[in-house]
């Protein structure tokens, strides 16, 4: 299981978001996660990726204790979880190649043949084998979502978080998006996706939670 919560309440600062919550996820496994805009989405997300310290119930990530997660744990879980935002936070003044290279120095990797190898790979898998000269203000915007989505996969994590991939991208590209979202699971990595656009949802039905009135329930 990749992530397994119970009985959390989310907290942002002393105001209580989310109560008594109870998530289990597992390894493979594509959920959606909907819910209107302040309802705690984004709280939950944050909560799973260590940005907010769990303080009530018990919750695990990729095998870490959240309870008991020291802030020196915290890079080594994140290394565990790739992420990916609405808006792609790239860096603009360096190539996709080094947007990438700047990733995994920063995870500690050091050994110049398998950092080379690994960029053509996660490049290859998202269908930038050909971008890595490129800077980020030359792709369009589903390729810079594919590179934020290659970053995401740099360390084989083994959850990725996607908070709204799809929310800037016009439809065709969303399809695109969407179709390596599901071969990432279907290639072992549990998938959590937010997103407010339920006509992706019903094109690629998969599990859906949802957060409401300060809880999170199975949707139907």
């Amino acid at each position: 299981m990749v992530i397994n919560l119970n009985n959390v309440s989310v907290y942002q600062d002393k105001n209580l978001i989310l109560n008594n919550i109870v998530l289990q996820i597992n390894k493979g496994e594509f959920v959606y996660l909907i819910g209107k805009t302040g309802s705690g989405k984004s709280s939950l997300l944050k909560l799973l990726y260590a940005d907010l310290n769990l303080k009530h119930g018990q919750g695990a990530v990729a095998d870490y204790d959240l309870r008991k997660l020291k802030r020196k744990d915290i890079p080594h879980l994140r290394r565990k979880i790739g992420i990916v935002f609405q808006d792609f936070q790239l860096m603009g003044d360096r190539s996709v190649r080094d947007n990438l290279l700047f990733v995994m120095k920063a995870t500690g990797w050091d050994d110049k043949h398998k950092m080379e190898a690994r960029i053509r790979d996660v490049l290859s898998k998202v269908n930038l084998g050909t971008k890595g000269f490129k800077m980020p203000h030359e792709l369009s915007g589903g390729e810079q979502q594919r590179l934020v989505i290659a970053r995401a996969l740099i360390n084989e994590p083994e959850l990725i978080i996607a908070d709204e991939p799809t929310g800037n991208l016009d439809p065709e590209t969303s399809d695109e998006i969407m179709k390596l979202l599901f071969d990432i699971a279907q290639s072992g990595r549990s998938v959590l996706m937010a997103t407010h656009n339920y006509a992706l949802i019903e094109r690629y039905p998969s599990r859906v939670i949802k957060c409401e009135r300060g809880n999170l329930f199975n949707h139907a």
